[in-house]
């Protein structure tokens, strides 16, 4: 089995800690306790966040290296805020934060450069059967980096030449959520190109809103689930399932949000899987009849 080098990952952790204490033990009361985010939360409550992060990421790395069974751990993402308000980070001191932010950072450095690589293929399960190796913890999702996709839109971050993470370069929220469908919509991928804004004819749309599908489950997806489902496009509400809440799939459909709703369980054939399936073949079906239509739309013209 070939040895990886995580070094440039270490050294890119040690950078950012570096750069980033100075900026944050200089920033002003006011700033840390009352500028907030759109998730409204405040600065001391986001760097909170990030040692949850940490903390969580710290137990899984170690326990994959050991378990000899299956880790199903309980996933925390849906639950950020409540971890926020039960240790109180608004009310916490700022330098301490700051410094249990770096040191359990800089413990991750020293966790993943003693990482037994014998494990790295090593994986837990998240509440939706997801499945995350050890590897994958340690150098970010793999799935970008097999060409599966034309294009990825996520919120990122601008880095300088040393690999430092210096300010937000893109951010996603509900409202360039939608921007990015037009984008898709028209083939115009660049987030830079202006060309989003010019008139396409519906024939040169690169991906009719007719042939998307949409997949979310919170509000924040509520604006494109509207837009795809205007334009004749698929959109799918999930939910937990874990809990089986579907309160808010429910209201999605009955707001007319959604055209159906499945458990966000994205194993192969799962309820979702066939789902997708199907609506792909009605889109396959679709599209042979609109080529029909347009080849005798053209043709019935040239012999006027």
């Amino acid at each position: 089995m070939p040895e990886f080098d995580f070094s440039p990952i270490t050294e890119g952790i040690y950078n950012v800690i570096e750069t980033e204490e100075k900026v944050l033990t200089s920033l002003p009361e006011e700033t840390i306790t009352q500028k907030r985010n759109r998730q409204n939360r405040t600065i001391k409550q986001i760097l909170g966040h990030l040692i949850d992060s940490a903390s969580n990421n710290h137990q899984r790395m170690i326990r994959l290296q050991y378990s000899k069974d299956l880790l199903f751990f309980p996933d925390y993402r849906q639950d950020n805020d409540l971890w926020i308000a039960l240790q109180d980070y608004q009310h916490t001191d700022w330098n301490n934060l700051i410094q249990l932010w770096k040191f359990f950072n800089l413990h991750i450095i020293q966790v993943i450069k003693s990482v037994d690589q014998t494990k790295l293929d090593s994986y837990w399960c998240d509440f939706e059967g997801t499945k995350v190796t050890l590897k994958e913890m340690i150098e970010g999702t793999s799935i970008a980096k097999k060409g599966v996709f034309k294009k990825i839109y996520a919120s990122s971050f601008y880095f300088d030449a040393r690999g430092v993470a210096r300010w937000p370069a893109q951010v996603v929220n509900y409202t360039s959520k939608t921007q990015f469908l037009f984008r898709i919509e028209k083939g115009v991928l660049d987030i830079n190109d202006s060309g989003v804004n010019d008139y396409f004819a519906p024939e040169h749309m690169r991906v009719p809103f007719r042939n998307m599908v949409y997949i979310g489950d919170s509000d924040t997806d509520i604006p494109c689930m509207k837009l795809v489902n205007t334009y004749g496009g698929h959109s799918i509400g999930v939910y937990n399932p874990a809990t089986q809440d579907k309160t808010k799939v429910y209201k999605m459909m009955n707001d007319n949000r959604i055209r159906y709703y499945a458990s966000a369980d994205y194993s192969e054939g799962q309820e979702l899987e066939q789902l997708v399936k199907n609506i792909i073949e009605k889109t396959a079906a679709y599209e042979k009849l609109e080529r029909q239509y347009v080849y005798n739309q053209q043709e019935a013209k040239e012999r006027r």
